[in-house]
């Protein structure tokens, strides 16, 4: 059984093979005929099909993170929203060593890992952000940047406001009685 298996793949092999070259068009010369089959088969071997579902799953993962629906509904336009979450899902799927943010190289897992930390609370500040930026011209690129270094200091940025609420407090009513 594992024999024919074999055989059964190369007949595949060939038959394939002989059914792509038979598409080239006869005034192509030989060597680009012999690129058109390997492109061809590298596009069938599983790694496009891969991809495409790797982004279908993040693509969920995403939506499930930034709330999809609330965030369509605040955002007023669900096909931007749509944009800007396969935005997201590029960046996390980007096959990529390494992306420029802010001007720096990351490694592809960082910001990988970053886009996958963008939650509602990250998106709106990104979006509030953006609108009172001007001269943008690379719209993804900044929403990329943007994302990347919100998602990185939300934790900070909420311990700040804490830390100023609690020394304003301090300051203004004279400090707390335990």
């Amino acid at each position: 059984e594992v024999e024919n298996q074999g055989q059964i793949n190369t007949k595949k092999i060939i038959k394939k093979n002989q059914i792509l070259s038979d598409q080239v068009s006869i005034n192509q010369s030989h060597s680009v005929s012999g690129k058109a089959v390997e492109n061809d088969e590298k596009q069938t071997d599983g790694r496009i099909d891969g991809y495409i579902c790797e982004k279908e799953i993040y693509t969920e993962v995403v939506k499930n993170n930034i709330d999809f629906s609330y965030f369509a509904e605040w955002l007023g336009d669900e096909e931007e929203a749509e944009e800007i979450v396969q935005m997201i899902v590029r960046r996390i799927c980007s096959r990529k060593k390494t992306e420029r943010i802010c001007g720096q190289d990351f490694p592809r897992e960082v910001v990988k890992s970053a886009m996958l930390k963008v939650d509602i609370n990250v998106l709106e500040n990104a979006i509030e952000q953006m609108k009172r930026t001007d001269n943008v011209r690379n719209y993804e690129s900044y929403l990329i940047s943007t994302l990347f270094n919100e998602a990185n200091g939300k934790r900070f940025k909420e311990n700040a406001e804490g830390r100023w609420a609690e020394y304003a407090v301090k300051r203004d009513f004279g400090g707390y009685d335990d």
